[in-house]
């Protein structure tokens, strides 16, 4: 019914709870920056075709952190995804929100 893109909505927010880890004392609004500066920087790589990138996407961690095509509606998918954990980040733990 969605297609993939629920996967690259837990993708995203995946990618904002690592932020979340490797900057444990930043803003949510900054782990949230940083996640979909990520995400947008992941999906415009998909726009570069380098025989080594190409070969890593072809791998199965690859193709998980990389994809294969660039789309934009899996930025829209990304930004939903970043604003679930920044939802979840707000209701549970609410002291971060500075």
């Amino acid at each position: 019914m969605f297609g993939k893109y629920p996967g690259d909505v837990l993708w995203a927010l995946m990618v904002f709870w690592g932020w979340g880890l490797i900057c444990a004392s930043a803003s949510s609004k900054r782990v949230a920056a940083l996640a979909l500066c990520s995400a947008l920087a992941v999906e415009l790589l998909k726009l570069v075709q380098l025989p080594w990138l190409v070969s890593a996407r072809h791998t199965t961690l690859g193709h998980l952190v990389f994809g294969h095509v660039f789309s934009w509606q899996n930025l829209v998918a990304y930004a939903l995804g970043v604003g679930l954990g920044f939802a979840l980040e707000r209701l549970f733990f609410a002291s971060r929100l500075q």
